[in-house]
């Protein structure tokens, strides 16, 4: 093989490789949306999160991250409360499982969306895909 073919196939895999890295970063990232120190244990903090509308939880050092929209009547759960464990919807009192996004009572019966969450440098980041 010569030279200029070794370095044209070697130009062609280093292209396929960034391109697709591309695509694994483009499938999901982190984003900052607040930090860790401005949310009050139980209490519920709407924020947007690269166009997704967010509610945060803080239990404990805990934070959960659900779609801010009630699978029943699509009334934003950041208007609830927090209570046993359980997101509340102020609109008809449904319940719902932070951790898994889960309907835990009627009226709602469908899950709503969960983030990933982590905590880096006092700072919460949610992964959108």
């Amino acid at each position: 093989m010569r030279i200029n073919e070794s370095l044209f196939y070697a130009a062609a895999l280093q292209q396929i490789i960034i391109n697709h890295l591309e695509e694994i970063f483009k499938m999901s990232k982190f984003i900052r949306v607040c930090e860790f120190s401005s949310l009050t244990e139980g209490v519920l903090r709407a924020v947007d999160a690269a166009g997704h509308k967010v509610v945060l939880i803080r239990d404990g050092d805990q934070v959960y991250a659900l779609k801010d929209q009630c699978s029943h009547e699509e009334f934003p759960l950041s208007e609830g409360w927090y209570e046993d464990g359980c997101l509340c919807c102020a609109f008809h009192g449904a319940k719902f499982d932070p951790k898994t996004g889960a309907a835990l009572s009627l009226p709602a019966y469908e899950a709503i969306a969960t983030y990933p969450v982590r905590v880096q440098n006092g700072v919460v980041e949610i992964e959108i895909a």
